[in-house]
């Protein structure tokens, strides 16, 4: 039911009431008179309920307004109305009607029965509890809407007392003034409703969103005494309503909330606090506090609205963050500590193993048998690739901690071709097809880190020869791509990547499936990881292509620098 409905059913019946009291004193006799009397009392008894109906809708109450409550809330007005039309069967409204004479024009008068009194005193409750959530509303209301409220009880009050008086004779009245008072009561209305925009914006639209933010919201006047506040905020204060609205700023807030007031010198700002419970039981919470400025029309100020947003989750997620992010600089720190004592601890003795091994081999110490010079040779080998996994791992951290620097300088691109002939040793040793390709439209002499560059052909080639099988191609391109960019790539025709390892394998220690190679052979999930790191770093990136059991193509794409360019 909307407010506008019920406001307008209780100016209807207020209307009619009056209007039908006018009839009543232009007829005669006292028939006509009791009948016309009967039929405003169904109006007189419908009003505290449609008047109840609309309050609870104004003041934002409209929950309270059900089929159930509004069944039990007419029971009374229901059978009133049926003993009101069949009073001569018990007399129960009227002991006795008569018509009186002797004033100005006749009256009907009545000796009113026991249910009359409960009628009464049930309307006139119905009607006080109305008034008394009016009152409250204009309380903790702002001015516009408080004196909406404050015209709708005039409005009912008026005809109300006039009520009171002519029923209970209080003072000798000729005729009753209620429906004449109604006139004044319509009035007052009509004064609210183009005065104050009654019904263009009734407060349970604003009351309604102010009592539902999730935010504790405050309302400051020029004095800044609380003027309003929501539930949030009465939580956050823990104090009543009645308790807070009217009180200076620094009188009602806890002590936790002490630095509240001091914002209030900087208006149209946004500040953080931290409060917490004086006795230390509740944790911490924080609140980014806004403040903005009332004004009027003409700019003066008249007030401050305070609303306060708990970032308690997001402060709580910064200051993990913060521990966070400090104990990974602090792991940072301690592994390239450890990866230097392993450089310097490790590689150390490592190179003696590898030197005197390749003196056993040589025959410095004697002559060995077949058995000891293959074992020399194991030993020989894993001393290596020992040495190779360190180097890798420093090299992977300094990367990632940005300490890996680039000696960027002119180089010869035949230089670059030239060291990939290691791997080509190796191909050709296996059985594989080695082909390089390299641009003519590349220039003569290039501009980089010939040795990273190198290291990342060698890494992809040495992938490429690992994991393809005797008879197999390995094919390494040099191209010129665009006037600002060229690229290296390897292409083998091995066993391929899975699609759904694509994304996978340039994450550091990830491994392809390696059971087909032996254990020399197995590599530990670096080299690729490597490769892209070092890759962005000289400001360029890796792609791959690959069909399972067809092969896979590595590119690399950088940027061309300083090039001189090829004589034509």
């Amino acid at each position: 039911i909307e407010v506008a409905f019920t406001f307008g059913l209780t100016c209807v019946l207020m209307g009619l009431w009056a209007l039908l009291t006018i009839v009543y004193y232009a007829v005669e006799g006292l028939e006509a008179k009791d009948v016309l009397a009967r039929i405003i009392m169904v109006g007189i008894t419908l009003l505290p309920v449609v008047w109840w109906a609309f309050t609870v809708q104004y003041v934002g109450k409209g929950r309270w307004l059900n089929r159930q409550t509004l069944l039990l809330l007419m029971a009374v007005p229901t059978v009133t109305i049926i003993l009101n039309w069949t009073n001569e069967v018990h007399h129960l409204m009227y002991l006795r009607r008569y018509l009186d004479t002797s004033g100005v024009v006749p009256e009907l008068r009545s000796d009113y029965g026991l249910w009359f009194w409960v009628h009464t005193v049930y309307s006139y409750l119905l009607i006080s509890y109305s008034n008394v959530l009016l009152i409250l509303s204009a309380r903790r209301t702002y001015a516009k809407h408080r004196s909406q409220a404050i015209f709708l009880v005039l409005g009912v009050l008026v005809p109300w007392i006039a009520n009171v008086l002519f029923i209970t004779r209080l003072i000798d009245l000729p005729v009753d003034l209620t429906p004449f008072a109604f006139s004044i009561s319509m009035l007052v209305l009509a004064w609210s409703i183009f005065r104050y925009d009654l019904l263009d914006l009734v407060p349970i639209a604003l009351q309604k969103v102010f009592d539902q933010l999730p935010d504790p919201v405050l309302v400051l006047d020029s004095e800044r005494r609380i003027a309003m506040c929501n539930p949030a905020a009465k939580t956050l204060i823990g104090k009543a309503t009645a308790l807070t609205v009217g009180k200076a700023l620094e009188e009602a807030v806890p002590a936790q909330l002490a630095a509240l007031p001091a914002l209030l010198r900087d208006s149209d700002t946004a500040r953080e606090i931290k409060t917490e419970a004086p006795n230390g039981s509740a944790a911490a919470r924080w609140f980014d506090v806004r403040t903005t400025t009332l004004e009027t029309a003409n700019t003066q100020a008249v007030g401050t609205v305070l609303m306060l947003h708990d970032i308690t989750e997001r402060k709580q997620n910064e200051l993990a963050l913060a521990e966070a992010r400090d104990e990974a600089l602090q792991a940072s720190q301690y592994k390239t500590q450890m990866l230097g004592k392993i450089s310097h601890d490790l590689r150390t003795p490592l190179s003696v193993i590898a030197g005197y091994s390749e003196l056993l081999l040589m025959g410095s110490y004697g002559e060995m048998s077949g058995e000891q010079t293959e074992t020399i040779g194991d030993i020989k080998t894993a001393a290596k690739d020992l040495d190779k996994l360190i180097r890798q791992l420093i090299d992977q951290t300094n990367l990632q901690d940005g300490k890996l620097s680039l000696k960027q300088k002119p180089f010869a691109l035949q230089d670059l071709v030239e060291r990939c002939a290691s791997a080509q040793v190796l191909a050709e040793n296996k059985g594989l097809a080695f082909d390089i390709d390299v641009d003519v439209n590349l220039p003569l002499e290039m501009h980089g880190d010939i040795d990273r560059l190198a290291q990342i052909l060698h890494n992809l080639m040495s992938n490429a020869i690992k994991f393809t099988r005797a008879g197999g191609l390995i094919k390494v391109q040099l191209m010129r791509t665009s006037d600002t960019t060229w690229s290296m790539s390897v292409q083998d025709s091995g066993v391929g990547i899975a699609p759904q390892a694509l994304n996978a394998i340039f994450e550091p220690f990830y491994q392809l499936a390696q059971e087909n190679l032996p254990d020399s052979r197995r590599g530990h999930g670096l080299g690729l990881a490597f490769v892209k790191d070092l890759t962005e770093v000289m400001g360029g990136e890796i792609q791959v292509e690959s069909t399972p059991g067809a092969g896979s193509t590595f590119t690399a794409s950088l940027p061309l620098l300083n090039a001189k360019e090829p004589v034509p």
